[in-house]
């Protein structure tokens, strides 16, 4: 787990093609920074190193000013993202970082306000400001809910709803094969209800998982073996 935010963090050609298609995973053209930045952030571990968390941070910052500005236009609304450039992305994305230490740092008697968060991000964006409606979400958003990176990707830790909204996405896009998970036409009562409800969506966690880190193998398993058994059970194609 920490091991892929080192890789990712290296001045090399293969971490950053490896950091570029890692990012390339996630869609977040519709959301803020924060949500974006939340989702990045519980999916590796970051490296130590200031110079490898900027260049990690770097890169998401570019890819997410891509991914908004496309999103925006093929949504029709050309021109009408709240960021100028990558590089307000970069600032604004390190700005909530500090944020979200400055609010969830026991340590601290006082604490930022939305109008200390404004004012430190005044003409980031190509010398114009984010807009206001934009950056008290995000304020309010780190302050009911710290962004936390796992110590490790294990199922022991759970899944937050962002890591959820993940895996589901790439199973959306294929990225998975999720044949397993299809509900067989002989399949009875709730537990048909079941598979046809949740049968997919568990299924790619728990093949993420197993194919991701090695410290959530047992989980992993133990979770498709159960679910093996159960499409066995209603004599499912394909569970051989």
């Amino acid at each position: 787990y920490a091991a892929v935010g080192e890789f990712f963090g290296q001045p090399k050609e293969d971490s950053e093609k490896a950091i570029a298609a890692f990012v390339d995973t996630f869609d977040w053209g519709a959301s803020d920074i924060e949500q974006a930045l939340r989702g990045f952030l519980e999916a590796f571990l970051l490296p130590k190193e200031a110079q490898q968390i900027d260049r990690v941070l770097k890169i998401f910052a570019h890819a997410y000013y891509r991914k908004h500005v496309d999103h925006c236009r093929t949504a029709g609304k050309e021109g009408s993202g709240y960021l100028r450039h990558p590089d307000a992305a970069y600032t604004l994305a390190f700005s909530v970082i500090l944020l979200n230490s400055d609010q969830h740092n026991p340590k601290l008697k006082k604490r930022m306000e939305v109008k200390d968060f404004i004012s430190n991000n005044r003409g980031i964006n190509e010398g114009e400001n984010i807009p206001e409606d934009v950056q008290n979400r995000i304020f309010e958003s780190i302050r009911r809910k710290e962004i936390k990176t796992p110590s490790t990707g294990s199922l022991v830790e759970g899944i937050s709803p962002t890591r959820w909204q993940d895996f589901l996405q790439l199973s959306r896009k294929g990225w998975r094969d999720n044949s397993l998970g299809v509900a067989p036409l002989n399949m009875q009562g709730q537990a048909r209800a079941f598979m046809e409800r949740l049968g997919q969506p568990i299924r790619t966690v728990l093949e993420f998982s197993l194919a991701a880190d090695s410290g959530a193998h047992g989980d992993a398993l133990s979770g498709l073996e159960s679910l093996h058994k159960v499409m066995l059970k209603y004599q499912c194609p394909e569970a051989d």
